[in-house]
């Protein structure tokens, strides 16, 4: 009985965890363009995953400071044509939210979002 509670309580759970993961990123990039900032970031690691799928996930992890100076770092996602034009120390086109400085994603995807938001009005 045990077994079977685990065996459908654990792909429901894990199941949740994806869509709050995608939810709190939506929230977060919603936050970018309302209250972005733009600055430059520079590229510290290029993290290149190949899995089960035939396309490797390519992330870059990139470091910036904000208005007050402190620095914050992330990693995202990226496209082969961004990935391609940002070697490890090159510097990237960021935004970053003013009211909660270490919520930050590459200039094209905020871009990306600004032109959904834009379409929905």
């Amino acid at each position: 009985m045990t077994t079977l509670a685990l065996a459908i309580a654990l792909p429901l759970l894990l199941v949740l965890a994806m869509v709050l993961v995608a939810a709190r990123r939506g929230m977060q990039l919603r936050l970018l363009v309302e209250d972005g900032v733009e600055t430059e970031g520079r590229v510290v690691e290029r993290i290149k995953h190949t899995g089960s799928t035939y396309q490797a996930q390519k992330r870059l992890r990139y470091e910036y400071r904000d208005g007050h100076g402190e620095r914050h770092e992330h990693v995202s996602l990226v496209p082969d044509g961004v990935w391609n034009q940002h070697p490890r120390g090159t510097s990237i086109a960021i935004v970053y939210a003013r009211r909660k400085t270490h919520v930050s994603a590459p200039l094209h995807l905020v871009r990306q979002a600004r032109e959904a938001v834009d379409r929905e009005d």
